[in-house]
């Protein structure tokens, strides 16, 4: 194994930013066969030297804060090259006599000798990496030592940028960050013990991360183990307590440990001594002190919001911190105070809050940003950041089954506080990470943070799927694994699954090599077909309800169809946890199905198959209605004496250019069916027909109906369809279904507009007429963004759309623009945008027909354009908004 010429340098702006492992999107770097310009790591059993020389190791800053991190992660890189190679390298802890004539040389800037002396000599210029935070560069260099050849030198400006390059070569040989020994089959006892803790910590410098806080509701990080917060400082992971917990002292302590009421008003000198023991414990350590207090959980102190008790309460808690820090003063202490759910309402009653305390702005649990830096507010010492959500576990809705993360809509939000100045810690609750198949927008959430250069820019979201497939899957599958995933998240952010792709995952899953199979069913194919048999669930279960009330004999196979995926769900839990051994059992125990005690599926209907229907064997529905003939009953008594459905309309410009009509049978008898047209203009795909009624299967029979329009008269028409049975109808005629259309002209000098159809005009955000976006002043696309095809962002003066219109209105038309959800990030300015020619309202006046032109201009560029519709008396209710029309 050889190691190519390396140079990359790596920054992180702030104390606080996550990372992601650098090698995404990188050139590879390790080949197994010799290249110019390159040194051997191991070769024909040899192995070279791993040195990290004593100024970098034993100096006295270290042994007062007991850091020796980057120790720890030279061994996981020894043996992580034994993991690749088989064979280790052996830490040489200063520069000892060795055999290798090649070495990987590891030291901090400014605390190392070796690599002190190769910048003095000019052998290495670190000029991008020092001063900049928890940065690192690699770089051969030759003879870099008296004995040594060449070597690998990786170079950090600090601990962590020294421990972050450790890690990129072991990405870079193949090792990703979730190696299979951070997954331990045997329980660690009761609670969370430094053994468990410590194969956190190196999987979160594997991802470049450097933070933890911990869930709030069952920990005592601190009580636990004695050990867990020294371990922690060990392996170099600042420690933090969760957004309701105050100067490291968990909510179970005080409800374990606690003396009194939690209430600051009559029992402060209780909570006083709580929190100094809190501070004195973590005091070696390396924190972020969270402030503040709530009345418990994410509620204000008492029933008012009351701020000068708050400004009292963070005026002592920073007392607390300088005596027993023992500081001259707080502000170089490290502070945050989260603005989460009601706590935000205190700063916006014009709290007192510290310069130096970092506001950390929270979403509103579904991954929407309540609120950012205005302009007075981005100067502040201690700056602001980001709490986000890829797990919710409260009211109204929880999320915590499977992965519901679209990285458009991350990418969006997270860049937005990018570039609203608040990139100073950036903090993803996740939940549990293995049930939720976390890891791929954990990774993701990673790389914006470390690597914003590289990974914020619009339209690299696909990139960094394709980059993460690549590394995770190979060369052979990368670009159908990076598009399964992108088309996965989008899928979930519309609810709505799709069987084509579980069948393109299935597809790739048998192409993959068996040891690689694992990670791929869990990361990626579960959670797709997982997702689609709960769709199929309901949705089924939805259809069986309908097919039962028009009494078809099909609705008791759909009902055992629902039965069969309910199956189909427990059979693919049970998959997932035999997995590996069992790796992984009781991961996907989480219910899901009519939650939370138990699996439960909606209700299903069966129809009488031992029974005839009064109604006769034939039965016919139409697309659109509920409705069926022959027959008496709520849907169809209104409709032409019970005899007749009438189809939607259809028009020249219609997307969808057939109707649908269903047969089927409703009693014990099979038959023959025959569909005659009255309209020479009108076509069925099929005349004539046969049903099994005895059938246990699905036997309905879908005839699809379309018009030719070069014989289709203008203006408005109907067209006349009959259906006839082989056997009687009892107590009805023989049904007939009516379509109704309108050929409809526009002129040709019209152009690059969307066209009238069924009485709307529906407009994907991006497909403007015209836009004035014009330099540095421009809308940008989202690909993929939302329940449209995009999301179009603004920051420029206007949006232009020309619509056609053939409705002449007596009343005015309604204009809806889908919007990303985005709350009012600027409490001052609130989102706003205007429309021409009535802006600011739904209704306008577009009582003639003929060509207009909508403007849209957005007012705050928080505002995500996805689809705009104009209802001019034919938009039905549907989930995502009526489909794009016809654009000319």
């Amino acid at each position: 194994m050889v190691l190519n010429q390396l140079l990359r340098t790596f920054c992180v702006l702030s104390i606080l930013y996550f990372s992601l492992a650098a090698c995404l999107g990188q050139k590879k770097t390790i080949p197994l066969e010799r290249v110019d310009g390159s040194i051997y790591l191991v070769a024909r059993g040899q192995t070279a030297a791993l040195m990290l020389d004593s100024k970098g190791i034993f100096n006295h800053w270290c042994r007062i804060f007991r850091w020796p991190g980057v120790i720890r992660a030279a061994q996981d890189l020894a043996k992580d090259i034994d993991r690749a190679t088989g064979h280790g390298l052996t830490l040489n802890l200063g520069n000892a006599a060795s055999n290798s004539k090649t070495a990987i040389i590891v030291g901090t800037i400014g605390k190392s000798n070796i690599v002190d002396s190769l910048i003095s000599s000019d052998k290495i210029n670190v000029a991008n990496v020092i001063g900049k935070w928890e940065s690192f560069q690699t770089q051969i260099v030759q003879n870099p030592l008296p004995g040594y050849t060449s070597a690998l030198v990786i170079a950090g400006s600090g601990k962590r940028g020294s421990i972050f390059g450790i890690y990129n070569i072991s990405e870079l040989i193949g090792v990703s960050p979730p190696v299979n020994k951070n997954y331990p089959k045997e329980e660690y006892g009761l609670g969370y013990h430094y053994e468990f803790y410590s194969l956190v910590f190196e999987l979160l410098l594997r991802l470049r991360a450097n933070f933890l806080w911990l869930t709030m509701w069952d920990g005592m990080f601190g009580v636990d183990d004695p050990e867990n917060q020294e371990t922690a400082d060990l392996y170099g992971i600042v420690m933090s307590t969760s957004h309701t917990e105050l100067l490291q002292r968990s909510t179970k302590e005080w409800n374990t440990l606690g003396n009194g009421t939690w209430d600051y008003t009559i029992n402060s000198e209780a909570i006083w001594d709580f929190w100094i023991e809190g501070v004195e414990r973590a005091k070696p350590y390396e924190n972020y002190w969270i402030v503040g207090m709530g009345g418990g959980g994410d509620n204000i102190l008492g029933g008012n919001i009351v701020t000068d008790l708050l400004e009292r309460i963070v005026s002592d808690q920073r007392k607390i911190l300088h005596e027993v820090l023992g500081v001259e003063g707080v502000s170089k202490v490290p502070q945050v105070w989260c603005l989460c759910k009601d706590i935000q309402a205190y700063y916006e009653a014009d709290l007192s809050v510290p310069d130096d305390v970092t506001l950390l702005w929270a979403d509103d649990n579904f991954g929407n940003i309540r609120r950012l830096p205005v302009t007075n507010e981005t100067s502040r010492v201690g700056g602001a950041g980001v709490y986000y959500h890829f797990d919710y576990v409260r009211d109204p809705r929880d999320y915590k089954w499977i992965n519901t993360i679209q990285f458009q809509k991350v990418w969006e939000q997270m860049n937005l506080a990018y570039q609203r100045n608040a990139p100073q810690i950036w903090v993803v609750n996740v939940g549990d990470l293995k049930p939720l198949s976390l890891e791929i927008p954990i990774d993701y959430f990673m790389s914006l943070g470390y690597d914003f250069d590289t990974w914020g820019p619009k339209d690299k979201v696909s990139d960094w799927e394709v980059a993460f497939a690549a590394r995770e899957f190979g060369e052979e599958v990368y670009k159908d694994v990076g598009d399964i995933i992108d088309t996965y998240g989008r899928f979930v952010s519309r609810r709505r699954y799709e069987s084509n792709l579980t069948e393109k995952a299935e597809a790739v899953y048998s192409r993959l090599p068996h040891g690689t199979k694992p990670a791929f069913f869990q990361l990626v194919l579960h959670p797709i077909k997982a997702g689609y048999i709960v769709h199929d669930i309901h949705i089924s279960a939805a259809k069986n309800t309908l097919y039962a009330n028009q009494r078809r004999n099909s609705a008791n196979a759909l009902a055992e169809h629902v039965l069969k995926r309910f199956k189909d769900n427990h059979k693919l839990t049970e998959e997932y946890h035999k997995l590996l051994g069992g790796k992984w059992e009781h991961m996907m125990d989480q219910t899901h199905l009519q939650q939370p005690m138990r699996n439960t599926l909606p209700l299903l209907a069966w129809t009488q198959l031992e029974e005839n229907s009064l109604a006769g064997s034939l039965g016919v529905s139409v697309e659109s209605s509920n409705g069926s003939v022959p027959r008496d009953d709520r849907y169809s008594s209104a409709q032409n004496s019970n005899n007749t459905l009438v189809l939607p309309a259809l028009d020249p410009f219609s997307m969808a250019q057939t109707r649908r009509i269903d047969i089927f049978s409703k009693r014990i008898d099979s038959f023959n069916f025959i569909i005659k047209h009255h309209n020479s203009w009108v076509k069925v795909n099929a005349s004539s027909g046969y049903i099994n009624s005895q059938s246990k299967d699905v036997t309905d029979v879908r005839v699809q109906v379309s018009v030719d329009w070069a014989a289709a008269p203008e203006g408005h028409n109907v067209g006349f369809i009959d259906i006839f049975s082989s056997t009687n109808y009892d107590n009805f005629g023989a049904p007939s279904e009516h379509l109704p259309i309108t050929k409809t002209i526009v002129p040709s000098s019209f152009t690059n507009g969307f066209v009238e159809t069924n009485r709307h005009i529906s407009i994907e955000a991006e497909h403007t007429s015209r836009n004035t976006s014009s330099g540095d002043v421009k809308y940008d696309i989202i690909h993929r963004y939302g329940r449209a095809i995009s999301g179009t962002a603004p920051d420029s003066p206007r949006l232009e759309y020309d619509p056609y219109l053939f409705t002449t209105l007596a009343y005015k038309a309604s204009i809806t623009l889908y919007l990303g959800t985005v709350p009012n990030i600027d409490p001052y300015r609130p989102l706003d945008h205007s429309r021409c020619p009535m802006a600011g309202t739904k209704l306008h006046a577009l009582t003639q027909p003929g060509k207009h032109t909508l403007k849209i201009w957005a007012l705050e560029p928080a505002i995500v354009f996805q689809k705009i519709v104009i209802d001019v008396g034919g938009v039905k209710h549907s989930y995502l908004g009526p489909p794009e029309t016809a654009r000319v």
